[in-house]
C-alpha cells in the first residue's frame, strides 16, 4: 500500500501529534574522569601503583648506566669484562620488559574495573536524566567516537556530573580494592 491511499486526514493527526525528537551529547571518558568519585578513584590508582612505576624507572636508570659503562669502557676492558656486562644488560632489559608489560597490564586491568564500576552508576544517572528531559538520544562524543561535530548546546556532559556527584558523593581517595581470585577451599580432611 502507498501513502497517497492514506486519508490526508490521518497524516494530518499523526504530524499534529508527532514532536521533534531531543538529541544530547556526553563526553562519558571526561564525564567519568570529573566525577569526585573518578577523581579519587584515580588518585588511589595513582598511589597503588607510584612505587612499582618508581621501581621500573630505577631499573631503567640502572640498564642506562650499564649501556654508558660499556660504552665508555669499550676500548679499555677485557673480553671477559665485555661479555658478562653484555649478559648483565641483557638479563636486566629482559626482565625490565617483563615487570613494565606486567606493569601495565595491571594497571590497565585495575583502571577497567573502575571505568567499569563507574560507567555502570554513569548510565543509570544518563539513562534517568534522558527519561525525565524526554530526550530521545543520547550520543557519547568523546575524542575517538565516530562523531564528527555536535552542538554544544545539546551536551549534558557537566549536568552528568552533577548529578552523578550528588548521587554517589565521593568516600575517600582510594581506589577500589581489585577483585580477589577465588581459591577453592582445602578438602575436608577424612578421618
Amino acid at each position: 500500500m502507498t501513502l497517497k491511499y492514506i486519508p490526508s486526514l490521518l497524516l494530518a493527526a499523526a504530524a499534529a501529534h508527532a514532536q521533534p525528537a531531543k538529541l544530547a551529547t556526553i563526553q562519558v571518558q571526561a564525564a567519568l574522569a570529573q566525577t569526585k568519585e573518578g577523581k579519587n578513584s584515580l588518585q588511589g590508582l595513582e598511589k597503588k601503583f607510584s612505587a612499582r612505576r618508581a621501581a621500573l624507572e630505577k631499573k631503567q636508570n640502572d640498564i642506562t648506566a650499564l649501556q654508558n659503562q660499556m660504552r665508555a669502557g669499550s676500548a679499555t676492558m677485557s673480553a671477559e669484562a665485555k661479555e658478562r656486562l653484555a649478559r648483565d644488560f641483557d638479563a636486566k632489559t629482559k626482565e625490565l620488559n617483563r615487570e613494565n608489560e606486567d606493569y601495565q597490564a595491571d594497571v590497565q586491568h585495575d583502571e577497567g574495573q573502575i571505568v567499569q564500576a563507574l560507567g555502570q552508576k554513569m548510565m543509570a544517572i544518563i539513562q534517568k536524566y534522558a527519561q525525565e528531559n524526554k530526550i530521545a538520544l543520547v550520543v557519547d562524543v568523546s575524542p575517538q567516537g565516530p562523531v564528527l561535530w555536535a552542538d554544544p548546546g545539546i551536551d549534558i556532559t557537566q549536568e552528568i556530573i552533577k548529578r552523578y556527584d550528588e548521587a554517589y558523593p565521593a568516600t575517600g581517595g582510594a581506589a577500589p580494592p581489585p577483585a580477589k581470585p577465588t581459591t577453592p577451599a582445602p578438602p575436608a580432611k577424612k578421618q
